[in-house]
């Protein structure tokens, strides 16, 4: 269908001055089959045709339809062709043509974001704000081209003028309708999490941040002054005012500046962390953060453990983590530092990662001298080190766990650990006590269905081991294969060699038979028999 439409456009098309509504037919056919190039042709030939009305129609209209077509030229090449640079430079043309075109100012904003040109970003901004009609939003733009001087510039004298711009705006619009409005939705947009009726906002609520104006203003001239001292209690006011506002940011930001410029750095984490709980969550990671360090600059470990354990509380986020670990070993919390480590290694991504916090967590309860969780931490390590370890550090880990987890009498990890240390052992005398033991824990901790192969594998190595034997004759007994079992009985009886393993060999034998259903008079001869051995 998209072929015969072409078919009827191309008479159309190849004239000399085909009606625009054909050229536009044909750029929508050419997007639904994907050939961008074609798309741009079409709509540069729609451009040369409306410059050709020129004596025909308004100048003002003309220049509004041409900035209209290079935005759809320059969305082709943002979008479709991944030419971000291409894509500003023409909407830089159509923003010429005429300024307050807002296809043109979003869409340069969107393509300079994606070549990362922060510097053109802040200049955009700055032109957005200026022919904005809405002056909340006009402060809006200001705050947001204030952050990325601040934040992706470095550049705080600039941030300043922006947020001073900013608060002037805010404050010549006195809060009317249309910024009660903007403070509505950034409100809702900022709670998703706990919606709000919107009806029942407390409107003297949104209107106090009126009064943070003029303390910003004021924090922001006597900074410049260098009155840092006055400047810090001006910042106060201002956070208290702009608290959970669109213009928080604002106030946190020129916070962190003065009180730290000011050496204030207890009353800096004390304000970020009471206005913490009450932010985004990846903002509220970020001050819980800034908080700890502000409040170990002022040499207040303890409100930093704090704020950081509480926000571990409610938040996912790395950072905190690796924060509240390094406070935790500046003040020698070992304990606390291992737990924290063991919840990091959980949520790191890296491999490399977890690992190398699973190893710090497991030497760290050693220096406890917690038997229990350095045998946990070792497990977590043996299940997550993968392709991180070689054999040689496999081997050193295993042989670490292996006496922990005997004195605890942890006989499942006993076996995960020896099955793994028989999987690296060579062939030869050593694979075959691995193999044993290893039979041995399997049988404590219950794994028969694992046990089997193994059973088989060791006593193809030690075949007269007794405590195999036996082994062997539970799990035929298990089975039900009892004809078995009794072979396997009288090989032991024929392999014991002495009066005292035979003994040995009669009481175990008799001791599975009370466990499971077996022949009650072989039993019996079983215990008598070594009852004899044992008078003998």
């Amino acid at each position: 269908l998209l072929s015969q439409a072409i078919d009827l456009l191309v008479p159309l098309l190849a004239s000399s001055h085909p009606p625009l509504a054909a050229l536009e037919l044909a750029g929508r056919v050419r997007s639904m089959q994907g050939r961008w190039r074609e798309v741009i042709a079409l709509h540069e030939r729609e451009r040369e045709l409306v410059a050709g009305l020129t004596g025909e129609l308004d100048a003002d209209l003309i220049a509004g339809e041409q900035a209209l077509l290079l935005c759809r030229v320059a969305q082709v090449w943002l979008e479709q062709l991944g030419d971000a640079k291409r894509a500003a430079r023409l909407y830089s043309e159509a923003l010429e043509l005429r300024p307050r075109c807002l296809s043109a100012i979003t869409g340069l904003d969107r393509a300079l974001a994606r070549s990362r040109d922060w510097a053109a970003t802040v200049e955009l901004l700055e032109h957005r704000s200026s022919v904005a009609v809405d002056p909340v939003l006009r402060a809006d733009t200001l705050c947001r081209a204030a952050e990325i001087a601040d934040a992706r510039l470095h550049r705080s004298d600039e941030a300043l003028r922006l947020y001073g711009a900013a608060l002037a705006r805010c404050r010549d619009a006195g809060l009317a309708s249309s910024g009660r409005r903007l403070l509505r939705a950034r409100h809702e947009r900022e709670r998703a999490s706990q919606p709000r009726d919107v009806a029942t906002l407390d409107l003297a609520t949104l209107e106090a941040p009126v009064a943070g104006v003029g303390a910003l203003d004021e924090a922001f001239r006597c900074e410049l002054r260098g009155d840092l001292a006055q400047a810090a209690g001006h910042v106060h006011r201002a956070a208290r005012a702009f608290a959970d506002t669109i213009y928080a940011g604002a106030a946190l930001a020129a916070a962190r500046r003065v009180l730290s410029r000011a050496g204030r750095h207890d009353e800096l984490g004390a304000l970020l962390a009471a206005t913490e709980e009450h932010s985004t969550a990846s903002r509220g990671a970020r001050q819980a953060v800034t908080a700890a360090q502000a409040y170990l600059a002022a040499n207040q470990p303890d409100n930093a453990l704090e704020v950081l354990a509480s926000a571990v509380d409610h938040e996912d986020d790395l950072a905190i983590l690796y924060s509240l670990a390094r406070v935790l070993e500046a003040q020698q919390h070992w304990p606390q530092l291992a737990v924290c480590l063991l919840v990091l290694s959980d949520r790191c991504r890296a491999e490399r990662n977890a690992v190398s916090a699973l190893e710090r967590a497991a030497e760290l309860w050693s220096l406890c001298g917690d038997d229990e969780e350095e045998l946990s931490a070792c497990m977590a390590l043996l299940a997550r080190a993968g392709e991180s370890y070689d054999d040689e550090r496999f081997v050193a880990l295993l042989r670490r766990a292996e006496p922990i987890a005997r004195r605890l009498e942890r006989s499942g990890d006993l076996a995960t650990i020896l099955a793994r240390r028989a999987e690296l052992a060579d062939d030869g005398g050593d694979r075959a006590a691995l193999m044993r033991a290893l039979c041995i824990a399997l049988r404590e901790a219950g794994r028969w269905q694992q046990a089997e192969p193994a059973v088989a594998e060791a006593r193809a190595l030690l075949p007269e081991d007794l405590t195999l034997i036996v082994i062997q004759f539970e799990l035929e007994l298990r089975r039900g294969a009892h004809e078995q079992s009794q072979q396997t009985a009288e090989l032991g009886l024929r392999v014991a060699s002495t009066s005292s393993r035979r003994s040995w060999l009669l009481i175990e034998l008799a001791s599975v038979g009370e466990r499971l259903p077996m022949d009650e008079t072989r039993r019996v001869r079983w215990d008598h028999d070594a009852l004899l051995l044992a008078v003998d």
